[in-house]
C-alpha cells in the first residue's frame, strides 16, 4: 500500500509482513545451521519452572524478547 505523506509517495509500514519477514529469515537461518551449530529447543516447560531459561541466557536474548514483545504489543488496537 502506498500513502500521500507531505509531497512523497511512500509505502505505508505493514508490521504484520515485517515480523512475518522476519520469522521466516531466522527459520531459514536456524534450518541451515550445521548439527554442532544448533539453535536451542523451544522450551516446553513454564518459565516459572525453568522454561528459556538456558535461552535467556544467551547474549542479547533478553534485549531480542523485549523488542519482540515491544512490537507484538505495538501493533494491538486502542
Amino acid at each position: 500500500m502506498v500513502a500521500w505523506i507531505g509531497r512523497k509517495r511512500q509505502p505505508v509500514r505493514d508490521l504484520r509482513k515485517e515480523m512475518i519477514d522476519d520469522a521466516s529469515r531466522f527459520i531459514t537461518w536456524a534450518l541451515s545451521q550445521s548439527k554442532e551449530d544448533q539453535v536451542p529447543r523451544i522450551p516446553v516447560k513454564l518459565v516459572e519452572k525453568g522454561g528459556f531459561s538456558k535461552i535467556m541466557k544467551m547474549p542479547g536474548a533478553r534485549a531480542m524478547a523485549a523488542k519482540l514483545w515491544s512490537r507484538m504489543l505495538d501493533m494491538l488496537p486502542g
